[in-house]
């Protein structure tokens, strides 16, 4: 089945603005440019992701009101049974799709796209991904993985997290500024997870230690209502209310990064993230601690974007010197980085590598 273009069915709950929900969309939009059957099932609803699916991607929707519903389980089975690959993102819909394919008799085998870790491991974690190729987005993850017993060497692949550079004219959006103005931006659903009491704290450090102007954009939804209040209480008594805006509808940043000097990414924990090479791939300059597969490939060639410590001095150092910098420069050596470890052709190919895996002859 080596030179097969294989039918590929990814699964998903519904398509939020996150990043699991990206890389499906991507793939399948991949998997379609390269001639595959490629399709998506959403189990509950599809979600404002729906939009950037290729028009000749297949998608169902199973519109299931009820989680156990045998009748919805049974639909699912029917539609999945049509295609040579099966891909689950995220452990409750493995579950899901796992349990009916026990009732159903579906005897094929799943990928499974773990986006995540976890501390704690349920049981039906320990049951089920054993029983999966599992396609891990970060080397942690899949050491992660194969220590907690979840999956073998010979089960558990790598597959570094991409992004489709979307072909912006700028012309028709919001042109680039032309004041003195130094925009920075942060991405990311507003959690404590994001640490955006630490991107605050650099940013009052900034206006404290230079003179020039600056302005923040915080970009994401509030996933969590308490932590955002936090957020801008404290935006408040820092006096930051001025140079601080919050933007909470914008599903793609892609048209807007245009806009920005320079991004800061201050998460404790990721496996990606997705938004770095988003940033990369627009040749928006960044600072991120070193956490994620994406500051792993990247560390070496681009040493002054991953910093070590959450130390606001040093992340104001950082950002002066990356200001000052020759931009054209920058830019090339961001392009190269970008074409060197994100590239379409390189992430199709390790693709059609792991999904071959799950034949042996």
């Amino acid at each position: 089945m080596e030179k097969k273009k294989y039918a590929v069915i990814q699964v998903i709950d519904q398509l939020h603005a996150g990043g699991a929900e990206r890389v499906l969309v991507g793939w399948a939009n991949i998997l379609s440019e390269k001639g595959h059957s490629s399709a998506v099932l959403t189990t509950v609803s599809p979600g404002i992701l729906r939009k950037d699916i290729h028009q000749e991607v297949s998608f169902f929707n199973l519109n299931r009101q009820w989680k156990w519903n045998p009748f919805a389980m049974y639909r699912m089975i029917q539609i999945l049974k049509k295609y040579d690959i099966i891909h689950v993102h995220s452990s409750h819909n493995l579950r899901y799709v796992w349990l009916a394919a026990k009732l159903f008799r579906l005897h094929k085998p799943l990928f499974f796209h773990e986006h995540f870790y976890f501390e704690k491991i349920s049981w039906h974690r320990r049951i089920i991904y054993p029983k999966t190729m599992m396609i891990c987005v970060s080397k942690f993850v899949r050491d992660w993985a194969i220590q907690n017993q979840l999956s073998t060497e010979k089960k558990a692949f790598l597959l570094p997290n991409i992004i489709l550079p979307q072909k912006i004219d700028i012309i028709s959006n919001t042109a680039r500024k032309t004041n003195s103005i130094i925009q920075i931006v942060t991405t990311g659903n507003i959690a404590p997870r994001k640490n955006y009491e630490f991107i605050l704290e650099v940013f009052k450090e900034l206006k404290k230690q230079l003179f020039e102007n600056f302005h923040l954009t915080i970009i994401g939804s509030v996933a969590d209502k308490k932590y955002f209040h936090y957020i801008q209480n404290k935006i408040l008594l820092d006096g930051l209310e001025k140079q601080v805006e919050f933007i909470h509808d914008c599903a793609n940043i892609q048209p807007i990064l245009h806009q920005f000097d320079i991004a800061l990414h201050a998460s404790k924990f990721e496996t990606g993230p997705l938004v770095l090479i988003e940033y990369l791939a627009k040749k928006i300059p960044f600072l991120t601690f070193q956490t994620g597969q994406v500051s792993e490939q990247i560390k070496n060639e681009l040493p002054e974007f991953v910093l070590e410590h959450y130390d606001p001095i040093l992340w104001v150092s950082a950002i002066q010197k990356i200001i000052s910098a020759d931009k054209k420069l920058l830019h090339k050596r961001m392009e190269s980085v970008f074409e060197k470890n994100f590239s379409v052709d390189q992430y199709y190919a390790k693709g059609m590598h792991i999904y071959s895996q799950g034949f042996p002859e």
